[in-house]
């Protein structure tokens, strides 16, 4: 049976940051084993740049190389609006770690101007980091982030975000839906405690897989 692993933060202000550093004053001494992974991440930089229409980042230690290529990218066909909120996904190029991933996303939150946001990646052959900005778990509801769909690119392709259960029920889905659905993608989020469905439609309103395809052949 295959599964979908989902890494995310989301963030709302400045109370989210008041809050976090006083939990982390208080507990660092007793469990410092579990900050141990962003301990290593802090590591990591990032370098971006545009080149024609691709948007390139890097994620990398120590000094950049001078000869470096693009871990992560991005086209405009890549950013799903609804309203004020976008969903926006990232392609690996190269065999990237889940080190680089947890950074990048990271990265990406801490990056991005919107009061509200909420990022993660998605594990399945490979990583997909994403951030969705103008919603958070932390003030907005699941229904509210389903409610906005479709999102739709600059292409016309819509994005429809579709509440399937409360709690982590990949493994129960995955069989039915992916397979015998037009769902390219199952979503476990951690911090509203809800797992949905990804599906998406071309600008004719006929199912389309831009990301998750080749992956389901890969699985065989």
């Amino acid at each position: 049976m295959n599964t979908f692993t989902c890494k995310t933060e989301s963030r709302s202000g400045v109370k989210k940051f008041i809050l976090f550093i006083l939990v982390f004053t208080l507990f660092t001494a007793c469990f410092s084993f579990a900050f141990a992974p962003q301990a290593d991440a802090a590591s990591y930089k990032v370098k971006s740049w545009k080149s024609g229409d691709w948007y390139c980042y890097t994620v990398y230690t120590g000094k950049l190389p001078k000869n470096y290529t693009a871990d992560f990218y991005r086209f405009d066909t890549d950013v799903y609006k609804s309203g004020k909120t976008k969903i926006t996904f990232y392609n690996t190029c190269n065999d990237v770690s889940a080190a680089q991933a947890d950074f990048f996303w990271h990265w990406l939150g801490k990056s991005s101007k919107a009061n509200k946001w909420y990022a993660g990646y998605i594990d399945y052959y490979t990583y997909f980091p994403y951030i969705i900005t103008g919603w958070t778990s932390g003030k907005d509801s699941i229904e509210t982030l389903c409610s906005k769909s479709p999102f739709n690119n600059s292409v016309g392709t819509g994005l429809f975000v579709d509440l399937l259960g409360y709690g982590n029920q990949i493994d129960y889905y995955w069989p039915i839906l992916i397979n015998n659905s037009d769902y390219a993608m199952l979503m476990y989020l951690s911090d509203a405690n809800a797992t949905v469905g990804l599906r998406f439609e071309d600008a004719y309103g006929e199912p389309f897989d831009p990301y998750f395809a080749w992956h389901a052949d890969l699985a065989g």
